[in-house]
C-alpha cells in the first residue's frame, strides 16, 4: 500500500489540478502501472538472486556462458576426458600383468607344494633297514 501512496503523491500533474478533471480510470491505470513495475523490479532481483545461487552451485558464472567460454570448457572436458581414458588404459594394462603375475606365483607355489608333499613324505617313510634291525 506503501507503493500505491509514493506512486500517488510522485505523480506531478501536467495541468494545474483547479482545471484539471479527475479521470478514476486514468488514475486507477497509473497506479496499477506503478505496482507492475515494483513487482517487476522485485523479480529481477529475485532471478539475479536464483542465477547467484544457481551459480555458486554450478562453479560458473551464467552470465558469462557465451559461445566462447563454452568451447573452452568443452575442450578442458575433452582434455580430461583423454586424460581418464589413457589412466584407464595404463589401468587395465597394470590389471592384466599383475593376474597374469599371480597365475605364474601360483603355479609356482603350487609346484613347490608338491615337492614339499613329496620330500615330506621320503622323510616320514620308514627305512627298510632301520626297520629290519629291529
Amino acid at each position: 500500500m506503501e507503493h500505491v501512496r509514493k506512486a500517488q503523491t510522485s505523480r506531478t500533474p501536467a495541468e494545474p489540478t483547479a482545471e484539471r478533471t479527475p479521470n478514476p480510470t486514468t488514475n486507477s491505470l497509473q497506479v496499477e502501472r506503478e505496482l507492475l513495475r515494483w513487482e517487476n523490479q522485485r523479480l529481477r532481483h529475485e532471478l539475479e538472486r536464483q542465477q547467484r545461487c544457481i551459480s555458486e552451485l554450478l562453479g560458473d558464472r551464467i552470465e558469462g556462458t557465451d559461445a566462447y567460454s563454452q568451447a573452452i570448457r568443452v575442450q578442458e572436458l575433452t582434455d580430461q576426458n583423454d586424460i581418464l581414458s589413457r589412466q584407464a588404459s595404463e589401468t587395465i594394462q597394470q590389471l592384466h600383468q599383475l593376474r597374469h603375475s599371480v597365475e605364474t606365483l601360483s603355479a609356482d607355489l603350487e609346484a613347490a607344494h608338491k615337492v614339499n608333499r613329496s620330500l615330506m613324505a621320503q622323510i616320514n617313510r620308514p627305512t627298510q633297514s632301520g626297520s629290519s634291525s629291529r
